[in-house]
């Protein structure tokens, strides 16, 4: 048997509503699924909404798994920023090197005259 919903509209004060949003996208459930699953487990201390707490630990898991390989993949991007402008840095060190030795050069020749 498929439970009845009752749809309404809820105002909620926007820090709130951003909570709700990161911990919908942590538990890797929908905002409305987390509403529900949070007025079930303030109404049924211990057990989850949605079948118990293995079940929650699994959401928490998938939702974690999802953000370490987020994590890996910015700290990757960041990784091959920070070797591009190394490059950048020695390339710039070189053609600095060169002047540098062209401008010692020009005033060796005009100490020279």
């Amino acid at each position: 048997m498929t439970p009845e919903f009752h749809q309404f509209k809820l105002r909620l004060p926007v820090d709130l509503m951003r909570k709700v949003e990161e911990e919908a996208e942590r538990s890797g459930r929908s905002l409305s699924a987390e509403i529900v699953f949070r007025l079930t487990e303030a109404y049924s201390p211990g057990e989850a909404a949605d079948g118990g707490f293995a079940q929650d630990i699994a959401a928490n898991l998938v939702a974690y798994r999802k953000a370490v390989e987020r994590n890996a993949r910015q700290v990757q991007d960041n990784m091959e920023k920070v070797q591009k402008s190394m490059q950048e840095l020695e390339t710039l060190k070189t053609l600095l090197e060169l002047r540098l030795a062209e401008t010692t050069h020009e005033l060796d020749v005009k100490k020279a005259k």
